[in-house]
Formats: C-alpha cells, structure tokens, sequence
C-alpha cells in the first residue's frame, strides 16, 4: 500500500542540538509525546557528528542530520561557509518536511533549530520553541515572535524575548 498524506503517521519534527542541555529536554518531551500518543511518529534533525547523532537513536528514535553552522560574529572567510552549511541545511530541513508534513516543529535551541525552523516557516507547518536558559540562544530570540508559542523555564526568561512572543512558563522538561 503506497503511503499517502491521508494515511501517513502525523509527524512531529524535534530539531535539538549542540549540547545535551538542548537535547535531554527534547528528548523528554518526544518521550511525553510517546507515551500520550504512541501513534505519533517522532523525527529529530540535528547535527551530523555531534552528541545528538548518539542520544537520538539511543532513545529510539529517527534521527536526520542537518548542516548548520552559528552565526559568524565578524566577516571571516567563516562566514562562507557559515552561508553554505545554513544553505545545505536549510535545503535538506525542506526536503524532511515536503517529505513527511509534519503536524508541528519543536525546537529547543542551538544553531542547527534555524534551518529547521526556517523551513516549517516556509513550508506553514507550526512551530513551538523550548528556552532552557533565561537569556535566550539568538535562534529562539530570531524565531519567537513567528512561533505558535514559546516555552520558557522561569518568569525571568519572558524579558529577553520580542514583545509580540506568546509565551508560556513550563519549567524544564527532564525524562
């Protein structure tokens, strides 16, 4: 049987990545998604060689590797490639989404969320971000006021977000 959007999982995207302070709390909410709702498939995106490439299956689930590469501070011949591996990234997140229409896009920080996030943007899949820290990380600062909703650990985290941010205090997720 060919599979078709009417008959495909509903999909959500996780995209987490560079340290396991972005991860640990993905992971714990794809886990709460799991338990909830066990007919929902669940993909991560991160990046290739990094300590999600590890978690993500270890947990159980897919894992899509995705370029990206922090935003240069200064012009450097970094910033070419900065501009290349966003790119490559941005085109593969596009890719994933066209492919498997997702529900909804969570992010919880680090730079490879751009990419992802950019491509659910275009694509008008919604999206929810995840702030573990109170001074936010520049992707979910980019991203906030485009976002379904912004979840945040504390109160003292909603001043460092845009205005317009529709943003809820949750706590940090841990499995």
């Amino acid at each position: 049987m060919k599979t078709t959007v009417a008959n495909s999982p509903k999909t959500v995207i996780f995209v987490a990545g560079g340290t396991s302070g972005h991860i640990h709390p993905a992971l714990a909410i794809a886990g709460e998604i799991r338990d909830r709702h066990p007919d929902i498939r669940i993909i991560f995106c991160g990046l290739k060689g990094n300590i999600e490439e590890e978690m993500v299956p270890a947990a159980g689930y897919k894992f899509v590797p995705i370029s990206a590469r922090g935003i240069p501070t200064k012009y450097t011949p970094w910033f070419y490639r900065w501009i290349k591996d966003n790119i490559s990234g941005t085109f593969t997140a596009r890719r994933l989404i066209k492919d498997v229409k997702p529900v909804l896009v969570v992010g919880t920080g680090g730079y490879v969320s751009g990419p992802v996030i950019m491509a659910a943007a275009q694509y008008k899949i919604p999206f929810v971000l995840h702030e573990q820290n109170v001074y936010p990380g520049r992707a979910n600062r980019l991203f906030a006021k485009r976002a379904a909703e912004v979840f945040v650990t504390n109160e003292d985290s909603k001043k460092n977000f845009p205005e317009k941010a529709k943003i809820t205090v949750t706590g940090n997720p841990v499995q």
